[in-house]
């Protein structure tokens, strides 16, 4: 499918700060072409290497002083991901391919450490009424960068998934019954980041 990357430069506090909105390649129901198995695994890993050389090139005059970049990866490379998910997904790691600096605003609003898998999926298809499957995952994410020539500190200070609420007078017809609405399939990600300019020596 065709992909991109929507991007907007903002100033706060001080800072110019790059924001992006992305929808890696969804996942395909695997299928062989010429022996190749074909799930959209290796197309959503080359959309990560082309985010990360658009934010190489725009942070390369050192006028920008954060990159956050939201959206679909339509991957968990988390452990505890499903059994589904492991089979198609499971075989590269977000971060790693971004490369160093970059950073998942969740796992860094939880420590830097291990965090609550199960509190953090945003694909769930046992609960969100819009779904009707078995398959939990870790999909949409909130990822960020501080280029070395950035003037701010940045942390993350809270993290977490909404839209789990239904709206209220909206149903939806689902093959024998009808289901209340979400405001999508995927919960949300909602992270608030404290940017302060670096104090001069």
């Amino acid at each position: 499918m065709s992909r991109g990357l929507t991007f907007q430069t903002i100033q706060r506090n001080g800072a110019v700060v790059l924001v992006g909105s992305t929808h890696l390649e969804s996942f395909l129901s695997a299928y062989s072409n010429d022996g190749v198995e074909i799930n959209g695994s290796r197309e959503r890993e080359a959309q990560l290497m082309e985010i990360r050389e658009f934010v190489a090139r725009a942070c390369e005059s050192g006028g920008v002083d954060l990159v956050i970049v939201g959206g679909d990866m339509n991957h968990d490379d988390h452990e505890k991901a499903s059994s589904a998910t492991n089979k198609h997904w499971n075989d590269f790691n977000v971060l790693e391919t971004l490369g160093n600096g970059w950073r998942d605003a969740y796992i860094e609003a939880a420590g830097g450490g291990d965090f609550n898998w199960r509190e953090s999926v945003t694909y769930d298809g046992q609960k969100n009424p819009m779904l009707g499957n078995s398959l939990k995952a870790r999909w949409d994410r909130i990822l960020y960068f501080v280029p070395a020539s950035s003037r701010v500190t940045v942390s993350v200070e809270q993290c977490e998934v909404n839209g789990k609420e239904t709206v209220a007078g909206a149903e939806r017809q689902m093959k024998k019954k009808v289901n209340p609405v979400t405001a999508s399939d995927h919960y949300g990600v909602r992270a608030v980041f404290n940017v302060a300019k670096k104090s001069e020596e």
